[in-house]
């Protein structure tokens, strides 16, 4: 019982997440920059039936059976490495795992997707090679994401929602 009150009353203490977070990635800076692919799973907890839970926020839910697919929860950014050795063997490095309340982040009041998926993507771009390709599922399919991932030099593959069309500087578009 000791212990567990150790743990919890370090681990809650301010910025430990991003102190542990930035070792973890320090540590494993060689394995990061040899992933060939950095897949990003932006998800959502729901919590349907929660009430007074912390920081419960209106989050997107695919599996929802309500028509808007809005419902209370949380966000869980979750982000793996995946390659291919020379002997033809798969391997899969995990990166960053996080779940947020987008009302709950203490450094910014009511913090949004954006923003958080951005300052994530800051935080572990230069633990990547430069030849690293992020592949991100729909919804990572926004202006306020790509241009910041083309700005910074970021190769990327997108699945899109296929309601959208993106459109370029040069007023070409594409589907």
């Amino acid at each position: 019982k000791k212990t567990e009150e150790r743990l919890l009353y370090h681990l809650s203490k301010p910025k430990m997440y991003d102190i542990i977070s930035k070792a973890h990635l320090e540590a494993n800076r060689k394995e990061i920059s040899n992933q060939k692919y950095i897949i990003w799973d932006g998800s959502a907890i729901p919590k349907v039936y929660a009430k007074k839970m912390e920081g419960l926020a209106n989050v997107y839910d695919g599996a929802s059976k309500k028509k808007s697919k809005l419902e209370t929860g949380y966000h869980w950014d979750n982000i793996v490495g995946v390659s291919k050795s020379d002997t033809g063997e798969v391997t899969v490095f995990p990166i960053h795992s996080e779940i947020y309340s987008k009302d709950l982040d203490p450094c910014r009041i009511n913090l949004s997707e954006n923003a958080k998926i951005l300052d994530t993507h800051l935080k572990i771009q230069p633990y990547m090679s430069a030849d690293s390709i992020a592949v991100m599922d729909r919804g990572f399919d926004r202006k306020m994401l790509i241009y910041p991932f083309i700005g910074r030099g970021q190769n990327f593959i997108i699945r899109q929602t296929g309601i959208r069309h993106l459109e370029f500087e040069d007023g070409s578009g594409c589907e």
